[in-house]
């Protein structure tokens, strides 16, 4: 995990602590595929995967590609289908969105744009999720 990732990670978490959940990063060498962030309340859990993208691509046909490994995918496919809730986390230079699963592989940088989320609306989204 690179340091700008870390950093993203430690502010969601304290977002999340903040916000009342049981927050745990998840840094585990001997499974494999477990998403960096797993939050928890009011009995709903939910698990983030972050990826952070240094710099902001010139271009806005440019796809931004979520990059799952193979055993993140299997493990967010297995979650959801077993009911529970499995996200990407994305952030582009500044520019987070929050982005279901499924919906990771790609997306176009403008489209990106348009769904991105100030550091209010991520707090507020964060909070949405385990309703």
């Amino acid at each position: 995990m690179s340091a700008l990732e870390k950093n993203f990670v430690k502010r969601i978490m304290k977002q999340l602590r903040k916000d009342g959940c049981h927050a745990q990063r998840h840094e585990d060498k001997y499974s494999s595929g477990i998403p960096d962030i797993e939050f928890c309340k009011n009995g709903g859990v939910v698990w983030l995967e972050a990826k952070v993208i240094r710099i902001m691509p010139v271009r806005s046909t440019t796809k931004i590609r979520f990059d799952w490994r193979d055993d993140q995918r299997l493990w967010a496919e297995d979650r959801i289908a077993a009911g529970g809730r499995a996200y990407g986390i994305l952030q582009v230079s500044r520019t987070e969105c929050l982005l279901l699963w499924h919906d990771c592989p790609e997306l176009p940088l403008d489209e990106l744009r348009s769904n991105a989320l100030d550091r209010g609306s991520l707090a507020q989204i964060l909070a949405n999720l385990y309703i």
